[in-house]
């Protein structure tokens, strides 16, 4: 982060470098693997549920009925939907010489319809927002285009709905970002870019930008 201030205010300053603004959309990405991704007891089960357990275990020797806690599971899962867009700057200072550090914000939503145990069918929805830093080095460069790798950290917020029920939870996360190669093709000031990549971001991940 401090990196990346002191590279906008060189930018600033010196008015020498480019400012890159940019939008895009991904597909491929790692937190697709965390939809749906619940443990069963713990959302079924209140804060009273083992002190009551223990009591009746205690007084009549025999285990209480934990069906209500391990049965309702989900028998089958299918994403119905899925969106994502992402915002970010990249500041390249004369100073560091094709090397480019920026941020952005990415924003998935995915809906799933799942199939429990007992029955019932829910319609949940789930929210990953990554906040991440990147850095990146163009290692090749043309007139009006270039080649480029670089690598990035984020911290993701995961919103979700607690299976069946209606309060809904958040986690976080520490995800990175690998772009292994990207491409840019910019005329004048407008430009579009497609990166192929590994890790929050997605495997493909493309868009369009403003550079300065």
């Amino acid at each position: 982060m401090m990196m990346f201030l002191g590279a906008v205010a060189s930018v600033t300053a010196q008015q020498k470098g480019s400012v890159e603004i940019f939008v895009n959309t991904s597909t491929g990405s790692t937190l697709q693997n965390r939809v749906g991704k619940y443990n069963n007891f713990y959302d079924n089960s209140n804060p009273g549920d083992f002190f009551w357990g223990l009591a009746y275990t205690t007084i009549t020797g025999e285990f209480p009925n934990t069906e209500p806690y391990v049965s309702n599971r989900v028998t089958e899962m299918r994403m119905t939907n899925k969106s994502n867009v992402g915002l970010g700057i990249r500041v390249q200072p004369s100073f560091l010489n094709r090397i480019a550090v920026g941020a952005s914000y990415h924003r998935f939503t995915y809906q799933v319809n799942k199939k429990w145990e007992n029955g019932k069918v829910t319609n949940e929805r789930e929210t990953f927002g990554t906040l991440m830093g990147d850095i990146s080095a163009t290692w090749k460069q043309g007139k009006n285009w270039g080649l480029y790798s670089g690598f990035g950290l984020g911290i993701t917020k995961q919103t979700y709905q607690r299976p069946m029920k209606e309060t809904t939870k958040s986690r976080y996360d520490i995800d990175p970002q690998v772009n292994i190669v990207g491409a840019r093709y910019q005329e004048g000031i407008f430009g579009a870019h497609l990166e192929l990549g590994y890790g929050a971001q997605g495997i493909v991940n493309g868009g369009l930008m403003v550079r300065f």
